[in-house]
């Protein structure tokens, strides 16, 4: 294994040998590559390379692939395509993290909104309180908000329904 290889084929455009070779690396839990693997994380705008980095990162398993995977699921270019990286956070400390975990489960699609609740439901450690109740909070105001939106919603069935005259 040998990162100059994966640098050649990243330089080359050959994504698919290069997703190869990474998931070699993450199998082989070669950490060796981590620096280069979290530079190429940070870098790529290629979803699918990033998701296969941050694979391998959890497979390396070292926490200095925590801060750029936070930093990724914090970034609006990943929106709607942050499930592979929940995933990798899971494998992490991530319990500093619930307020992230709070927001994708209040904004995240169907799978970053799961795949965050399952996340803070495996937390198995105490957790400050007054973190717990900011979080609550939050999910608190959005309920209230949904409440709003349907009031809304179900008043535009109204106004529809009462044009059929």
């Amino acid at each position: 294994m040998d990162v100059d290889i994966l640098r050649q084929e990243l330089k080359n455009n050959n994504i698919d040998n290069a997703i190869r070779i990474i998931e070699e690396f993450g199998e082989n839990k070669f950490y060796e590559s981590l620096p280069y693997l979290i530079k190429c994380f940070e870098d790529t705008n290629n979803h699918k390379l990033r998701n296969t980095i941050a694979i391998a990162l959890a497979d390396i398993g070292d926490q200095s692939a925590l801060k750029p995977i936070i930093n990724a699921l914090n970034d609006p270019k990943t929106i709607g395509k942050r499930g592979t990286l929940l995933y990798a956070l899971g494998f992490f400390d991530y319990s500093p993290y619930i307020e992230l975990l709070t927001n994708l489960i209040i904004s995240g699609n169907f799978e970053e909104s799961r795949q965050s609740l399952s996340l803070l439901e495996a937390i198995d450690i105490n957790i400050e309180h007054e973190v717990i109740d900011e979080c609550t909070k939050k999910i608190n105001k959005d309920i209230k908000r949904q409440e709003e939106k349907i009031e809304f919603l179900l008043e535009a069935i109204d106004i529809l329904e009462s044009l059929k005259k």
